[in-house]
């Protein structure tokens, strides 16, 4: 039986480490495949997705702090921006990385 890969669990966990402040977000998000799941041939779709659930998951966290008030609109304007442009260069990065591993094996 070959190896496949069965689900993906995500967990993102930031806070403010200044004392006294108590400003803690934490989320996990599980995705499973369905039966008999991806071939560990597709692992860089698996490494996409995964990348697809952080974003989610930190979107999340971001999201409920710019309701409850934590922080303000232009804080999670902003953040949203670089997280969105760094995500991306994450994606850019790892196909360079696949590509060059393709192109020596």
């Amino acid at each position: 039986m070959k190896p496949v890969i069965t689900g993906v669990t995500v967990s993102v966990d930031f806070a403010d480490k200044e004392y006294g402040n108590g400003n803690g977000s934490f989320a996990n998000i599980q995705a499973r495949y369905p039966e008999p799941g991806k071939p560990i041939e597709e692992l860089n779709d698996v490494v996409d997705q995964s990348l697809d659930l952080y974003f989610a998951c930190w979107k999340s966290l971001m999201s409920s702090r710019y309701a409850t008030g934590v922080i303000a609109s232009k804080d999670y304007t902003s953040a949203m921006e670089a997280a969105t442009k760094r995500i991306e260069m994450v994606r850019n990065f790892l196909r360079k990385k696949v590509q060059e591993n393709d192109a020596t094996t």
